[in-house]
């Protein structure tokens, strides 16, 4: 099966408050979100031409041109506007059509974040079913953010701190790869996978660790690990290179299959 993997959505963002708008990219980072934030029209007006977003919202309070002329730049995208008067809901009859939605600034970021994404085109998603993934690491922190940006990719990801709470399914049945954090508080990722090279030997696993310790730990000596990458940087970009790896391992296993079967 061929598995294509949801983008992140991109919003492209014009906040001349700088409180408000890194509260906003603060949350977006949270939720897995792409959002640029624009605290000058002509800067927000060059970003528009490149193309690279989904969905732009902008703070009316500080436009300082007709809403009309932000439309004309958008290519047809949607655009919400946010405002701090109580009164923009009112005006919203008098605005373009491609105003999708109007909300206060009043609100907190995440709630607004969240009320904004409905108006995101939809993309693709995985083909034919989700991709399940399961994730060991007693970083609880973490393993939230991961869940909330696998769920943005379209991946289901389920979430266990210790092996010990598998007993029950120790072949794995049911995950397609095991993300498998290195650094667990009691022993190391490269222990448990060699308990899983036996219980579930066919299942892939991507270690994944905030250290290089795994690289100098004899990675890749055991046939179940088929990767590594770093907790840090954006959650999106974790889940899109765990996805990369996976992808990349079940198109090899697919070649050799072929080759084995043209050779018999």
């Amino acid at each position: 099966m061929t598995y294509v993997l949801k983008q992140s959505c991109a919003i492209l963002v014009l906040e001349d408050s700088t409180s408000f708008g890194n509260s906003l990219a603060k949350v977006a980072i949270e939720l897995g979100i792409d959002l640029t934030l624009c605290r000058d029209f002509q800067v927000f007006s060059e970003l528009t031409k490149e193309n690279q977003f989904d969905l732009a919202v902008v703070d009316i309070d500080s436009l300082k041109v007709e809403l009309n002329l932000v439309v004309g730049m958008l290519n047809s995208k949607p655009l919400v506007v946010i405002s701090a008067d109580a009164l923009a809901q009112t005006k919203r009859s008098s605005w373009p059509d491609a105003v999708k939605g109007v909300f206060s600034t009043h609100v907190k970021p995440k709630d607004l974040l969240g009320a904004v994404l409905q108006f995101v085109p939809r993309r693709q998603t995985v083909a034919d079913e989700a991709l399940h993934y399961l994730l060991i690491d007693d970083d609880h922190s973490f393993a939230k953010i991961a869940i909330r940006a696998a769920a943005s990719s379209g991946i289901r990801l389920s979430w266990v701190d210790t092996l010990q709470k598998l007993d029950s399914n120790k072949s794995l049945n049911g995950y397609d790869v095991v993300l498998l954090d290195y650094d667990l508080e009691k022993t190391t990722g490269f222990d448990v996978a060699e308990i899983l090279n036996t219980t579930a030997q066919r299942k892939p696993i991507v270690m994944v660790s905030t250290s290089n310790r795994p690289i100098q730990d004899s990675l890749f000596k055991l046939p179940n690990i088929i990767g590594f990458v770093s907790k840090w940087g954006s959650p999106h970009d974790f889940v899109l290179k765990t996805f990369q790896i996976y992808d990349e391992h079940q198109s090899r296993t697919a070649r050799s299959m072929s080759s084995m079967a043209k050779a018999g």
